[in-house]
């Protein structure tokens, strides 16, 4: 019978089914495997895809696969060889109508491991896209339906564009990092993918820059304030992030995120003003942290040669904020709907 195209819905266990059988797989490849990855829409939330389960095995030696065809045969899988793909040994368990895993071992260092690893990850950071991956999957399996190969590359502009998105993305996030140092703190201008790792889920930015962070600085208002800045930022050149993102105010003691705080834009073309705002953890007030980073991220935007004054906006009964300010050398410039502001501007 000639398979068809069946799209269902996103479904949780096909992550336990995918730990599942790298239990199993791990005891097969034995100490030829470095790792197994989940690949493929089944590792992408909340889109749909045909429950196939893809898995990406690392292996340091591709060669000693060849060894196991007898062994995977022994828990329902078919070798397939190369197919089609220089380099990979590929395997379905079940019949070639009707298979559950798709097995994809690369040999460490071979560039579609990065491929495969990037589509997903760029995929889960980026719902929009992700979406519209479902989208396109669903108009494709209607049209071809009962035709898997035409289905498959049809496909293919999407996952190329995709591909090339998700390699600039990485590299974004691989760009070295804009740092300021004081005695005590350390500012970390974040990168465009590290703001859209953090939207998704805080958690995963601290395992990104192996820094723990403390769980009430990236709050509701600050997430909001987020999705502004990747907006700016996506419109914006790579080399002027550092006036769209958050600095993440990490104690150098501790090595502990503890605040957040950044310009909202670039300087203003008239003026040449640049308004900043700042966050602080409630467990960190009151010890001269965020009157150490407000200090430093002024002193660093008025350094620029396109920045000659910094303004602040602060609730009028905003006392903690106001005394900041006014450590560091801010003057109380008037009011604006409701709000005290401030300036510091560059002195010749």
């Amino acid at each position: 019978m000639k398979r068809q195209i069946t799209l269902t819905p996103h479904n949780p266990s096909w992550s336990l089914q995918f730990r599942t059988e790298v239990a199993a797989l791990t005891n097969v490849f034995g100490n030829n495997l470095l790792t197994i990855h989940h690949i493929g829409s089944t590792a992408v939330p909340g889109i749909q895809a045909k429950p196939i389960i893809d898995m990406l095995p690392i292996v340091w030696d591709i060669e000693q696969v060849d060894s196991l065809n007898n062994t995977m045969a022994e828990h329902g899988y078919i070798h397939k060889g190369e197919h089609g793909i220089p380099g990979r040994r590929y395997f379905r368990k079940g019949s070639d109508q009707e298979h559950t895993h798709h097995i994809h071992v690369y040999e460490q260092g071979r560039p579609e491991i990065a491929r495969h690893l990037l589509f997903r990850d760029y995929l889960c950071a980026h719902p929009d896209k992700a979406a519209a991956y479902d989208k396109l999957k669903t108009e494709l399996s209607q049209t071809y339906k009962d035709d898997p190969a035409a289905y498959t590359s049809a496909k293919s502009d999407f996952i190329l564009a995709t591909d090339q998105a998700a390699l600039a993305w990485h590299q974004e996030q691989e760009r070295p990092l804009r740092t300021l140092i004081t005695s005590r703190l350390k500012l970390i201008a974040l990168s465009l993918p590290q703001l859209e790792i953090c939207l998704q889920d805080p958690s995963l930015l601290a395992a990104n820059l192996n820094i723990p962070i403390a769980n009430d600085i990236f709050n509701p208002v600050v997430r909001q304030a987020t999705k502004t800045k990747i907006s700016k930022m996506q419109l914006a050149k790579p080399d002027r992030h550092h006036w769209h993102t958050y600095w993440l105010i990490v104690r150098r003691d501790d090595n502990l995120g503890i605040g957040t705080i950044g310009c909202k834009g670039q300087p203003d073309p008239q003026q040449y003003k640049v308004e900043i705002g700042y966050g602080l953890s409630a467990q960190h007030r009151q010890n001269g942290f965020m009157t150490e980073a407000a200090q430093t991220l002024t002193r660093w935007a008025l350094a620029q040669p396109d920045c000659l004054g910094v303004t602040a906006n602060t609730d009028p009964d905003n006392i903690p904020s106001h005394r900041v300010l006014e450590k560091i050398g801010y003057a109380r410039n008037g009011e604006l709907d409701g709000e005290w502001v401030w300036e510091m501007k560059f002195e010749r």
